[in-house]
């Protein structure tokens, strides 16, 4: 089983806030205590983190627009 834990940017239907503010602010990372409670009472197999990170697909309303140039956080945040 696989799941995703946090908010991975990617396929909103709408226009998003500028991604450096999104970074900045940590909206939507997942959170480590959070992800190990999470691991612990599912037993799922593999956990899709928010660290900064987008998926692939571009929404409609950013579809003309370049493509965000994603960064990560590897610092833990709480």
């Amino acid at each position: 089983m696989e799941a995703e834990l946090g908010a991975v940017l990617g396929h909103e239907a709408g226009p998003l806030p500028p991604y450096d503010q999104l970074f900045g602010s940590g909206a939507g990372f997942t959170a480590p205590d959070e992800a190990r409670c999470f691991v612990d009472e599912t037993g799922l197999d593999w956990l899709s983190v928010a660290i900064g990170n987008v998926h692939g697909a571009i929404s409609g309303a950013a579809r003309r627009h370049k493509k965000v140039a994603a960064r990560l956080s590897w610092s833990v945040r709480k």
